[in-house]
């Protein structure tokens, strides 16, 4: 996507395309500069960054290596920033079974960064305010991230305009997506909360209960 523009704040959207297709977001204003679920080294993130000049916070949705792989070359480079992982993913940037970067995948992702653990609710992430709400079933972790002061709600690889995510990788639940499902269906966003997924376009609250097929089901 073009730069999303909002009052206050502007999001950069980048693709990571190393060994597997996936984004990772930039959040920049006066309050600050964070990462949200970054990939590999990316040139085209990383200039970026240097063109803001510094990085606040790195703010992962969930513990897959796709993203965790990102998050020793970005500290490595920003030294003062803070990382952050949902508390029930805590095993998984050290254990390469349950990040998924054994074989088939060809890539060893072990993250030597320290990592804070957040617990659902809110959390003051540097610059931002923000609410973490659990949505196992991607990994025992899962979360999905709003900034509700700014309309952003970032949803990893729980919630894509058409369908909810696979379940079948390590600590992964069917059962509990669909809960969560359902549990997403009850907090009221704003219809204009602006969508922004790992996988697929961005989109609306409004768009979004109308064209995921999982959150329809869930619905009727």
């Amino acid at each position: 996507m073009a730069a999303l523009v909002i009052p206050e704040a502007v999001v950069e959207r980048f693709a990571a395309t190393k060994g597997f297709s996936s984004s990772a977001y930039v959040l920049c204003s006066a309050a600050g500069t964070v990462v949200i679920d970054p990939g590999f080294r990316d040139d085209a993130l990383f200039n970026y960054l240097e063109t803001l000049g510094d990085m606040d916070a790195i703010l992962l949705t969930h513990g897959h290596w796709v993203h965790l792989a990102g998050i020793d070359a970005l500290v490595a480079d920003y030294p003062d920033t803070s990382a952050y992982l949902p508390a029930p993913d805590r095993d998984l940037p050290t254990d390469r079974h349950l990040n998924q970067s054994t074989p088939p995948n060809g890539f060893s992702t072990v993250v030597q960064s320290d990592i804070q653990f957040l617990e659902d609710g809110p959390h003051s992430v540097p610059g931002y305010e923000v609410v973490m709400t659990g949505t196992t079933g991607t990994t025992a972790g899962s979360s999905i991230c709003s900034v509700r002061k700014l309309g952003l709600l970032f949803t990893g690889d729980t919630f894509m305009a058409d369908v909810a995510t696979t379940t079948y990788r390590p600590t992964g639940s069917g059962e509990d997506l669909k809960m969560n499902a359902k549990k997403f269906l009850t907090i009221p966003f704003d219809n204009k909360t602006r969508i922004l997924p790992d996988h697929g376009p961005e989109t609306t609250h409004e768009s979004l209960l109308r064209t995921n097929h999982s959150l329809q089901e869930t619905g009727e």
